[in-house]
């Protein structure tokens, strides 16, 4: 499973509907000072195994977004277009083919 919110809640819950051996990968970023409420004897007697991605911080962002911005590569068969914020549950519920980029 992959928590990918960073919600504590989410991870917990993730912990829980994990199958025995299964992996929950934690993708989201928490903020430090979070703490979580989970069972050992959740992963234990299931064999789990928790595994987490540290990559989704600004610094991490900022190769690729250089990359975009340099033109070095052609992005633009990827991208079907751009929508606001307010029209993505439009978009999610009629999405068209390609890549939307959602514009703050």
């Amino acid at each position: 499973l992959i928590e990918p919110s960073g919600q504590v809640t989410s991870i917990e819950r993730m912990v829980r509907w994990a199958g025995p051996g299964g992996t929950v990968l934690l993708f989201g970023v928490t903020p430090t000072d979070i703490e979580m409420q989970i069972k050992p004897a959740a992963i234990f007697s299931r064999g789990l195994r928790l595994t987490a991605s540290a990559g989704m911080t600004p610094a991490a962002f900022k190769p690729a977004v250089t990359l975009l911005r340099s033109g070095v590569l052609d992005f633009g068969p990827l991208v079907y277009g751009e929508v606001s914020l307010e029209a993505v549950p439009d978009l999610l519920n009629h999405m068209p083919a390609g890549k939307p980029i959602i514009v703050p």
